[in-house]
């Protein structure tokens, strides 16, 4: 269930099957008593039905930005289980605008060390696991910033883009790189090849559209539960 929370989270879109006849004690057991009780609260809505083997199916995201904020607390509750407090969300955020991406990448490491569960991150789904749980935490700088993910822009789709509502303020776009072992990939080859991506696919363009031209590039990288991050 974790994995389609943050899949909600990032604004994607998930299909479930849907039971009309809900048995409260079996929400917290199956994922189809739990999103079809979400789906038929109003926490979630349909892209579309579907009948498939005389089943009702459903592509489901997330309604709008009032019930995000529901889901943000969902992310935030798993957050305030670990022993990091808010006290250190807020300093990570505070050295994130302040362009200071050394302490940034510190405080990040530290809360990923903390936080996640070696089982989070250690799966083929390891990177949307990061980005889901990396929007949970920049979700805490609205309404001051509008936090995207996956969203076209230049030649692609950034990772996270964070859009300040004054143009003045410095807007960031985020790449997000698990470190492929498998190919002999180092941290540091990850980091400029997410640096690079954001540059060829010019990422930057929306933010520009927008009126934003103080604007950071960072890529952020990740191996187990390690992270580093690079300025580009």
């Amino acid at each position: 269930m974790n994995e389609d929370i943050e899949t909600l989270i990032k604004g994607q879109i998930i299909r479930k099957r849907l039971a009309e006849n809900i048995v409260f004690q079996n929400i917290a057991k199956k994922d189809i008593s739990l999103f079809s009780f979400l789906y038929f609260a109003g926490y979630l809505k349909h892209e579309q039905l579907l009948i498939i083997d005389d089943e009702i199916y459903a592509d489901l995201k997330i309604p709008n930005r009032e019930v995000r904020i529901f889901y943000k607390n969902v992310v935030q509750a798993w957050i305030d289980d670990s022993p990091a407090s808010n006290q250190l969300v807020t300093r990570l955020l505070k050295a994130l605008l302040k362009r200071d991406i050394r302490l940034f990448e510190r405080l990040f490491s530290d809360f990923v060390r903390d936080t996640l569960s070696y089982f989070d991150t250690n799966k083929k789904t390891v990177e949307a696991v990061y980005q889901a749980f990396l929007l949970g935490i920049l979700v805490n700088l609205e309404p001051a910033y509008e936090i995207e993910s996956n969203r076209e822009s230049g030649y692609g789709r950034y990772d996270i883009a964070l859009i300040p509502k004054n143009t003045t303020r410095l807007g960031i776009i985020m790449e997000l790189k698990v470190v492929d072992g498998f190919y002999e990939e180092t941290k540091d080859s990850a980091l400029e090849s997410a640096l690079q991506q954001i540059k060829e696919k010019e990422y930057e363009a929306g933010l520009r559209k927008r009126g934003v031209t103080n604007i950071l590039i960072l890529a952020v990288t990740f191996d187990g539960k390690r992270v580093w991050v690079r300025e580009g």
